[in-house]
């Protein structure tokens, strides 16, 4: 996480836990920045599915974690926007809706879902959109990977709800990516729970990244 010809000895650790999102919201380049800025502080990045991030930061192995807002259980947590994304309708490029400029949930309540595994909380948040519309989604199958789901709905087996900067980093080959109306959005956020007293490196990466959204916590 730093450059090789930098020799600045360590004299602070940093572990953070996140998702994989980093390279498609820009993080990367921001926690890169922050190394080179503070090259004495070791940053340690563990990066899993969200229920494990949460999980290891309640048990304190890492200290500070990159999570979507809405995978967060509880208000037990101070949280930090680091980027926003909103949910978009996939289906197979040979769909009758790839035609469409944006959809609405009620044109697919008839199809079978594939979902990105991100945790109850996504799955209920799911949920609740359909039933606003009126109607129960027909969830035939969660992944964890993103790719299983782009070729299953690449194959015409369903469609998903996925989020748009996430998609960034696959191949859409054969698939189609259309506007939800109305949007439904979330955010990114920099996640400790409330009452932990923070390292003087967690603290000095806290503010690092509020220098950029403009925002403390």
């Amino acid at each position: 996480m730093r450059r090789l010809h930098d020799k600045t000895p360590y004299t602070a650790a940093l572990n953070l836990g996140t998702i994989p999102v980093l390279s498609q919201y820009g993080l990367h380049t921001k926690l890169l920045d922050f190394q080179e800025k503070n090259p004495h502080i070791q940053l340690n990045i563990v990066e899993d599915r969200g229920e494990e991030i949460l999980r290891m930061l309640d048990c304190e192995l890492v200290e500070l974690a990159v999570l979507r807002a809405n995978s967060l259980p509880d208000d037990c947590y101070k949280s930090l926007t680091l980027g926003t994304d909103k949910l978009v309708f996939v289906c197979s490029s040979t769909h009758p809706l790839a035609a469409c400029s944006e959809v609405c949930l009620k044109d697919f309540q008839q199809e079978d879902f594939f979902l990105l595994d991100m945790g109850q909380n996504f799955a209920d948040s799911v949920q609740h959109a359909c039933a606003r519309d009126g109607f129960v989604p027909h969830i035939r199958q969660r992944f964890i990977r993103m790719e299983t789901i782009l070729g299953y709905v690449a194959a015409g087996a369903g469609v998903s709800l996925l989020m748009e900067k996430e998609l960034t980093a696959f191949n859409l080959r054969n698939v189609a990516v259309k506007k939800l109306s109305p949007t439904i959005s979330d955010t990114i956020a920099l996640v400790f729970p409330h009452g932990r007293h923070l390292s003087p490196a967690a603290a000095t990466l806290r503010n690092f990244l509020g220098n950029f959204t403009g925002k403390r916590i």
